[in-house]
């Protein structure tokens, strides 16, 4: 949806007079329609008018549609701020799905100390249990300005998501590894996805020494293992001591256990 659309100003005098974040039903845009409809038409030059629910459903396949396309116009223009550190830890972990044309941002979690940390940060968080056996938990977002403007972050490839400070290389290494014994003594941490390259060549321009390769799979699953010697040096840079930052406690306790 353009901005020059004639259907944009509509949604945003839906948008900016709701009370909540409530979905604009058609009711209200009709409201609204009915409302201008002494003027809904354009000056002749122009030959265009503002569409109807009809309208709007034969050009983007629903009212709904419709609506998501004035979001992702209104939130490329008008970003909800998202911290590095919440940014890092989602991109790789969390996506943007859809179902019965809805839309959510949609995570899956297993560690209590995240969840916890995520409903802080993420607006309007709903959390499930996966099975009343099962530790893993569903959690997920309907908040369209926090969908929207996590969505503009990874266009067009998650890879556009980075930021090269220690707050998103921090977030993006609490979600996306995990810590793995190697013998009887020795542990090492894992780091996985899609920016484990760029997050890997960022503290090495910070100074961090390390001579571990990056692993990848058949299926580009790619992975870096931080051995023990290197994850002492690299808590340190990660968590200084005496300032204040975004990050899990209960992750940077088990690290400073090693």
């Amino acid at each position: 949806m353009q901005v020059e659309s004639m259907e944009y100003p509509m949604f945003l005098q839906l948008w900016q007079s709701r009370k909540s974040g409530i979905f604009p039903s058609q009711a209200r845009y009709q409201k609204l329609y009915n409302h201008l409809s002494p003027n809904r038409v354009a000056p002749k030059e122009d030959a265009v008018s503002v569409p109807t629910v009809e309208d709007l459903i034969k050009r983007y396949g629903s009212y709904r549609q419709a609506f998501y396309a004035f979001c992702d116009t209104y939130y490329r223009l008008n970003p909800v701020p998202i911290p590095d550190y919440l940014l890092g830890w989602l991109t790789g972990r969390a996506r943007i799905a859809t179902y019965k044309d809805r839309i959510f941002l949609r995570i899956t979690e297993q560690d209590d100390s995240h969840v916890d940390l995520l409903k802080t940060w993420v607006p309007g968080l709903y959390v499930t249990r996966a099975s009343k056996v099962s530790t893993t938990k569903y959690l997920r977002t309907t908040d369209y300005g926090f969908i929207f403007s996590v969505k503009h972050q990874w266009e067009p490839t998650l890879t556009d998501a980075f930021r090269p400070t220690l707050d998103f290389v921090r977030g993006y290494i609490e979600g996306h590894s995990y810590l793995q014994r190697v013998g009887t003594r020795a542990t090492r941490l894992v780091l996985y996805g899609p920016l484990t390259d760029v997050c890997r060549t960022y503290l090495k321009s910070l100074g961090f020494g390390t001579s571990t390769r990056l692993y990848t799979s058949h299926q580009q699953y790619v992975r870096w293992n931080v051995h023990q010697k290197n994850l002492r040096k690299l808590r340190v840079l990660l968590y200084p001591s005496h300032q204040e930052y975004l990050c899990s406690p209960a992750y940077r306790d088990r690290l400073f256990q090693i």
